[in-house]
């Protein structure tokens, strides 16, 4: 079964990605965002626990004293556009396979090279966005088109609280 950890910044503190994105957006395209927030995505595909779970948030794939994690997702609400970046089938996902070892390590798994993490980057962006300017923004700026697909989504597709 197939488990995602979801990891992003503390909402005290500042999220210097997001606010990078923000200000790339501005002078590259000329594009508006109130906000944006980066969150990290870790799909992990080995059959896991609620305690080893809540054991890889808190002391493997998250900072406790500067980041916020959740099991299953999502961990951010306040957003009107949901961009995630993610390898295409096929592209070395270099953090996913060393997420992978580290994962294996503090489970204390039989030693294998069996990748079993997969990363993606999500971009949850706020403001007064037209989808053109959101395809823009994804495909311009924050995917690599020959090794990576996005996928938008809007806020009323997947029905956030």
């Amino acid at each position: 079964m197939a488990h995602r950890i979801e990891v992003t910044t503390r909402e005290n503190l500042v999220d210097p990605r997001g606010a990078g994105l923000v200000n790339r957006a501005k002078e590259e395209f000329g594009i508006q965002i109130d906000c944006a927030r980066v969150v990290d995505v870790y799909s992990i595909d080995l059959d896991l626990n609620e305690e080893q779970l809540r054991g890889l948030c808190g002391e493997v794939l998250a900072d406790p004293v500067a980041e916020i994690s959740t099991i299953g997702g999502p961990i951010l609400r306040d957003w009107d556009y949901w961009i995630e970046v993610g390898f295409r089938p096929g592209v070395t996902d270099n953090v996913g396979l060393t997420a992978s070892e580290v994962v294996a390590d503090f489970l204390n798994l039989p030693n294998t090279n069996e990748r079993t993490v997969f990363t993606a980057t999500a971009y949850a962006l706020k403001g007064n966005l037209s989808p053109k300017e959101v395809e823009q923004l994804a495909k311009g700026m924050l995917a690599n088109d020959l090794i990576e697909e996005a996928r938008i989504h809007d806020r009323s597709e997947l029905e956030v609280d």
